[in-house]
């Protein structure tokens, strides 16, 4: 339920950030933002699962104690889920489609730092697990 939450307030966060106050997307009218905001939140709620799945290997033991390359499968899942994101992004015809426009490197920083939420943050605070050492 926290996760839920969590992304909630992520995807939000991005939505509110982008059309509503033009937060890196300075120049953009009304209808541009609001494509753009649906392209940020779609790349950040997408990549926080990502990194969300690594620590679902284990109950016990963060995404770090734990080798990245234990389950090829799930290896390639991901290298896969990352790629069809960034085609939906970038190959123009999935972009008509999807109604997705590029994101420029500032808005990817944005995006990926709310993602990556879901690998440090979510199992040191609300799972309990240990991630960093404060002592």
């Amino acid at each position: 339920m926290i996760s839920f939450i969590c992304q909630y307030l992520g995807t939000t966060g991005v939505f509110v950030l982008v059309y509503e106050y033009g937060f890196l997307a300075e120049g953009l009218n009304e209808a541009e933002r609001l494509v753009l905001a649906r392209s940020m939140c779609f790349t950040q709620a997408t990549l926080r699962e990502l990194m969300i799945v690594w620590n679902c290997r284990s109950e016990r033991r963060s995404a770090f104690r734990l080798s990245w390359t234990s389950n090829k499968f799930l290896l390639v899942s991901v290298f896969i889920s990352i790629l069809g994101t960034v085609a939906l992004l970038y190959v123009p015809f999935l972009q008509t489609m999807f109604e997705t426009v590029p994101l420029n490197l500032q808005q990817w920083l944005l995006v990926g730092s709310i993602a990556t939420s879901g690998l440090l943050l979510l199992p040191e605070l609300f799972y309990e697990k240990k991630i960093f050492r404060w002592a």
